[in-house]
């Protein structure tokens, strides 16, 4: 038996749906005016933010106004044969659907998470669609939902659809949703603390009723002495786990004779943060062990290549076990990481602590898969769709060399980007890869660029 409140709760009706009353009449009398008026759009596109409660609208709204829904979901639109096999035959056969069925309802299209489509880069399967819709030979109404995202591909759909755009949710939205639950669910959540956490909600309503379902779990009765206790029961765990890693870290780096249990221990911690956490501190341990014991440069360097040995010996294990899944490995790492890392930094007594460093690492994975991000998505929004983030990477490369060194933009324009198609505003967009290239780049240098674009693109 499914258990979850988010499945409990989805709405059946328009009256289940709490935010957005008069965009949802407004959609209603809509699609209940397409019946009568064959002038009127037919195509509907609603927006709104992520868990808002898009598509549990459109499907109530259809069903409210008899209609029969055939839904697609955009992620599984792979191309233009996709569409034309699916979306288009749909509207083919609605009246042998209709005749089958033998009832009075009309056929509706439900097309699901449209931007997931336009960011794939599905480009002929957008034309084909775009095609159809324009042609308008076909009494079906079709209903996307997107988020309200910056897209060429979207502002061209909404001229040819009717849009609505929902709201985010009030506070009085978001009280009357938990008040419900909480009634059917037999809670006894006190008037104050519930105000106190409705002002801490977000916008997303599957996150307000699994969050909701989660506070509750265990506790029938909220007060506001033990809400702000809940609340923070993610936090304090992690808090927590920040405590024992810096204390296992601690440990390793400074206390002689680990046992082989607590060297197991300290790795298990967190396989994957704890050696990122040796890997970031263990240079500047070395050096200040150096200037508190008056080591010499050469014991240093003997150091500091055991210990190197130690980390690369792991890294290369660890990918053996994930590349051949020999997990049975994973239970001998200690005893060539952690463990010989320790004999090796405690080998004699130091008369000073090093400061550990807890960000660096991290913000440089962080700007990482940042920059990753913006690769894949300039990658996926060029039409052609025909580049990875690896070849946006050294497009980014070649434009830096012969823009700031050779500066030869004839070659960069006519025998590189030409042969991807890429437009001067592509260009920029690939700037934003790297901030500090985008502000050498100044204005006297992009005007002469798209000079030199004019020239080949005209």
């Amino acid at each position: 038996m499914n258990n979850l409140w988010i499945d409990k709760y989805k709405p059946l009706n328009t009256d289940n749906i709490f935010g957005n009353k008069m965009t949802i009449l407004s959609i209603k009398k809509h699609l209940l005016s397409l019946k009568n008026n064959s002038e009127l759009n037919r195509n509907i596109l609603i927006t709104g933010i992520t868990g808002i409660g898009k598509t549990s609208i459109a499907k109530a709204v259809l069903k409210e106004c008899n209609y029969r829904i055939i839904e697609f979901n955009a992620t599984n639109i792979t191309g233009a044969s996709t569409i034309k096999n699916t979306v288009k035959n749909s509207l083919y056969h609605e009246n042998i659907i209709e005749m089958f069925n033998q009832d009075k309802k009309k056929t509706a299209i439900l097309i699901d998470e449209f931007d997931a489509l336009i960011l794939m880069g599905t480009k002929g399967g957008m034309t084909e669609l775009m095609s159809m819709i324009k042609k308008s030979e076909f009494d079906t109404p079709i209903i996307f939902t997107s988020k309200d995202i910056r897209h060429a591909k979207l502002t061209e759909l909404r001229k040819i659809v009717k849009e609505f755009k929902l709201k985010q949710l009030t506070k009085i939205d978001k009280e009357q949703l938990l008040t419900k639950i909480i009634k059917d669910e037999n809670l006894n959540f006190d008037f104050d603390a519930l105000i106190m956490y409705v002002k801490k909600l977000d916008n997303d309503v599957r996150t307000i009723i699994n969050d909701l379902q989660y506070l509750c779990t265990g506790n029938k009765h909220i007060t506001i002495d033990n809400l702000s206790i809940l609340m923070d029961k993610d936090k304090n765990n992690i808090q927590d786990q920040d405590i024992q890693l810096f204390d296992g870290v601690n440990s390793l780096f400074y206390k002689k004779d680990l046992s082989n249990f607590e060297a197991e221990t300290i790795y298990e911690m967190d396989t994957f943060f704890i050696p990122l956490l040796i890997h970031e501190n263990y240079i500047s341990s070395l050096y200040g062990i150096k200037k508190a014991n008056k080591t010499t440069s050469s014991e240093l360097f003997k150091k500091i290549k055991n210990l190197s040995d130690c980390i690369a010996y792991h890294d290369y294990i660890n990918t053996y076990i994930f590349s051949n899944c020999k997990w049975d490995i994973n239970q001998y790492l200690p005893y060539i990481h952690t463990k010989p890392i320790n004999n090796i930094l405690t080998d004699y007594n130091k008369k000073t602590e090093i400061q550990f460093k807890w960000t660096t690492m991290f913000g440089n994975i962080s700007l990482h898969h940042r920059n990753l991000k913006k690769g894949v998505g300039f990658a996926m929004s060029l039409d052609k769709n025909i580049l990875k983030y690896y070849d946006a990477v050294q497009l980014l490369k070649m434009a830096k060399y012969y823009i700031l060194t050779d500066g030869n933009f004839d070659i960069l324009i006519k025998d590189i980007l030409m042969y991807y198609s890429i437009t001067y505003s592509e260009l920029e967009i690939l700037f934003r890869l790297d901030q500090e290239l985008n502000k050498e780049i100044k204005t006297k240098i992009r005007n002469q660029l798209k000079k030199c674009f004019k020239k080949y693109y005209s």
